[in-house]
């Protein structure tokens, strides 16, 4: 919370990693990234199918009642902007 309000972020979860190959990173969701001293713009997840996260464990909640396989629409803060992203569930093995 603490870095997300120095950097100005809304409520949400910044992403800080996304592994290769996984439905994040197929949805082209992007980290925040450390260049030397500054921080390179990456994505703040605000919502799951419209329903607000303000926290990690917010957001694993809202997975957790859905099934892998399912689409969800995840709303994405980027740079100033909101979009909406669809993403396939995996599963959590």
């Amino acid at each position: 919370p603490n870095l997300s309000r120095a950097l100005g972020l809304p409520k949400g979860v910044p992403l800080v990693q996304v592994a290769p190959d996984s439905p994040a990173a197929r949805a082209g969701l992007q980290p925040f990234r450390r260049r030397g001293n500054e921080v390179a713009p990456g994505d703040v997840i605000t919502a799951v199918n419209d329903e607000a996260v303000e926290s990690l464990d917010d957001m694993l909640e809202a997975f957790e009642r859905r099934q892998p396989g399912e689409r969800v629409t995840l709303n994405v803060w980027r740079e100033g902007r909101t979009r909406k992203v669809a993403v396939t569930l995996g599963s959590a093995d």
